[in-house]
């Protein structure tokens, strides 16, 4: 038996349903083993919220992503370097 599994898919939960389902049958058959998971926490919906409200302590450790609200502005020094004289 594994005494930790490690899902370190950036978006796990991608698919709702699907992940729901991975989730439903660790619940119903998983007897020792923990489970680490990475998800991104702007796909979390209502149903998967639901369903991670029934899961014991210590079986789930859940590590929550975010994606950007906005993208970073490209950095400006290429420019700036062909400005400067010398």
């Amino acid at each position: 038996m594994f005494r930790w599994l490690s899902l370190s898919i950036g978006h796990f939960n991608y698919e709702g349903e699907r992940s729901r389902e991975i989730f439903s049958f660790i619940l119903k058959y998983n007897r020792c083993s923990r489970f680490h998971f990475e998800i991104g926490a702007h796909l979390l919906d209502q149903q998967t919220l639901e369903l991670l409200a029934t899961v014991p302590g210590g079986i789930f450790n859940l590590k929550l992503g975010c994606s950007p609200l906005y993208r970073r502005p490209e950095p400006c020094w290429p420019q700036c370097l062909a400005a400067t004289p010398g």
